[in-house]
């Protein structure tokens, strides 16, 4: 990559072994790197020389066949990240490559073809997410979030009128509490704790449902559907700001319920 001169070779491996008729080993290695975002490095000309992120991944699993529409699997991973782009000490706007991070989890999945015109998808992970920095020390990074859990799946209804549904709920991710505000150069900003992604949001989860309706023509499809997001008009935290008149944090909300109607062409 042209502007900062980062040149890579990042290998990969993927394996199976099928244990039984049934039942699957997998297990998988790879390196990745990544560029800085643009902006960080347009900051400052010296965060040109900055070096893009690494990561490795390292993942082992089963994958066992229930019936013929329906498989069930299990992976484990570990993911290590270097050369995390953070603000460096000396100057404002300068960057530097100290940061570190750990990610490490379990996957579940229950997978269901289309058969008998139902199909769907359940899956459920645990993670642990870590970063680390030469002044901060280890704590929670930004994507920490332990639980995910989601079931989506649909009922053909026939072959024009199709109905789906997702669920979803994650835990709260963590952040930094915002404890007042100060005037810097004119201007209010606002004054964080001290202690880094100490506190967390409530956690999130909504029901999505949507209804399709096809038109078949030679040669090609239209499809309409009404997609009903956040049926039950769940309060999901977006973020935080400080209420300077109650002296306080106030949470900024998600959207609520909202209808979605659109179509798309197949050819």
């Amino acid at each position: 990559f042209a502007l900062n001169n980062q040149k890579h070779v990042n290998p990969r491996l993927g394996l199976g072994y099928q244990l039984t008729p049934k039942t699957r080993l997998i297990a998988a290695f790879g390196n990745y790197s990544q560029t800085p975002p643009y902006m960080m490095m347009l900051w400052d000309e010296r965060n040109r020389s900055l070096r893009d992120l690494q990561s490795k991944h390292y993942v082992v699993g089963l994958e066992h066949l229930l019936a013929e529409d329906l498989k069930i699997t299990v992976e484990a991973y570990r993911k290590d990240y270097a050369d995390y782009p953070i603000p460096a000490t000396s100057d404002i706007g300068v960057l530097s490559n100290n940061g570190i991070g750990q990610v490490t989890g379990i996957d579940l999945f229950l997978r269901k073809k289309l058969s008998q015109r139902l199909y769907g998808r359940i899956s459920y992970t645990y993670s642990v997410s870590r970063f680390e920095t030469p002044e901060l020390g280890q704590f929670d990074w930004d994507f920490d979030i332990p639980h995910v859990f989601s079931i989506n799946g649909g009922y053909k209804i026939s072959n024009r009128f199709e109905f789906s549904l997702q669920w979803r709920y994650l835990s709260g991710r963590p952040y930094t509490p915002i404890i007042g505000q100060e005037i810097s150069s004119g201007v209010w900003k606002p004054v964080y704790d001290e202690s880094v992604n100490s506190a967390r949001f409530a956690g999130y989860h909504t029901l999505d449902v949507r209804m399709d309706r096809r038109f078949h023509f030679n040669h090609w499809n239209l499809v309409t559907y009404l997609d009903i997001a956040n049926l039950y008009n769940r309060q999901n935290i977006w973020s935080i700001e400080w209420d300077k008149g109650n002296n306080q944090e106030r949470a900024i909300y998600q959207f609520g319920l909202t209808p979605i109607v659109g179509f798309h062409i197949e050819f």
